[in-house]
């Protein structure tokens, strides 16, 4: 399960760049996956909510966002959600590959005291 190895790494990336700034304590943190992202966003969600047990982030507010997916078609301009394996758009046929955001998992923000 690599979403355990996902959340281990944010953990690491708030904690170092929260105490290079000179916060003591972690009070909220968002982190945004894509709809598309190669992650279970239940397993992501588990992990959040256990790994961060004796960390630094242990008494955040933790929440994780699912970025819906939507493409805007290069040909017609239709909006529409992209549907793996092919991605294609629905009214005119072309495949569209989905943009990177809706592909990342990432931290939006998090708040500290």
């Amino acid at each position: 399960m690599h979403e355990l190895s996902l959340v281990e790494s944010i953990i690491e990336s708030v904690e170092h760049d929260a105490r290079s700034r000179g916060i003591k304590k972690i009070t909220r943190l968002r982190v945004v996956a894509g709809e598309l992202a190669s992650v279970s966003h239940r397993a992501l969600s588990f992990a959040l909510e256990n790994v961060v047990r004796g960390t630094f982030l242990e008494q955040a507010n933790i929440e994780l966002a699912v970025k819906e997916a939507w493409e805007s078609c290069p040909v017609c301009q239709q909006k529409f959600k992209p549907e793996p394996p092919f991605y294609q758009c629905p009214e005119c046929g072309k495949t569209v590959f989905p943009s990177s955001e809706n592909r990342q998992v990432y931290i939006d923000f998090y708040e500290g005291e």
